[in-house]
């Protein structure tokens, strides 16, 4: 009797479920004292306004470079140049996948990675004329797309993801002026196209200006804001240089 009650008695006693892992933590915390607005300011301007600004500028300032270099030291100017892009937009994606390092801190390493390992590719693109822009190359990026899409959630950690999405945006924010000013060659009314992209653009900033300001309540989702802030903000860059250079 007492084993058929101890058998009855294991059979009931619960299986405990294996314990899942802790969620991922934000990062490091900023230290503000004062008042909790203070440090939700803080943030909003570190994580949400900063990296868009700072992203624009990794767009900026390269492409600035690419003429004078090209001037003074032709291709082999061009070559270096281009390696020494791609080594520093691969030692910021080593950075971004260090675990031991802060979430935010590897996103950040992610997107600047991102950006850098872009205007890479334009450089490569000034030395081989392959044509970044041109229907040649919709394919393979596409095929990459649909790769990164598959593997984004369930394999792709977020600094990686911003890595992508950064390198994408790119492509999609010349292919689409490059297509724009392809069309304007042939028909005059294509550049009213030009004023719908802009406005598109400054719509994109606005909105994000305002989820960033008032509705955003953590780091990791203001840095997610910063980047469609950046983009938009890139697509009305990309405009006044069309219309003034």
């Amino acid at each position: 009797m007492d084993r058929q009650r101890n058998k009855q008695s294991h059979r009931k006693t619960p299986k405990l479920a294996p314990l899942s892992p802790p969620p991922q933590s934000e990062g490091e915390t900023i230290t503000i004292q004062g008042p909790l607005w203070k440090w939700d300011l803080v943030s909003k301007l570190r994580d949400g306004l900063l990296p868009a600004f700072v992203l624009v500028l990794l767009v900026v300032v390269p492409s600035l470079l690419i003429p004078p270099i090209q001037n003074q030291f032709d291709r082999p100017g061009l070559l270096v140049y281009m390696l020494f892009l791609v080594a520093v937009g691969v030692m910021l994606l080593a950075a971004a996948l260090h675990e031991d390092q802060p979430l935010i801190r590897q996103t950040w390493y992610g997107l600047a990675g991102g950006v850098i390992t872009w205007m890479a590719t334009e450089v490569s693109d000034r030395l081989s004329g392959t044509g970044l822009t041109s229907l040649n190359a919709v394919p393979y990026f596409l095929i990459i797309g649909l790769i990164v899409a598959i593997l984004w959630r369930r394999v792709l950690l977020l600094p990686v993801r911003g890595f992508a999405l950064v390198f994408f945006l790119n492509w999609v924010s010349r292919f689409l002026v490059s297509g724009e000013q392809f069309l304007a060659g042939y028909f005059h009314m294509a550049k009213l196209a030009y004023l719908v992209t802009a406005g598109i653009g400054l719509l994109g900033v606005l909105t994000s200006l305002f989820f960033i300001i008032l509705r955003s309540r953590e780091r990791v989702q203001r840095m997610r804001m910063s980047v469609w802030l950046w983009f938009s903000t890139l697509l009305v860059l990309e405009i006044l240089v069309v219309f003034y250079f």
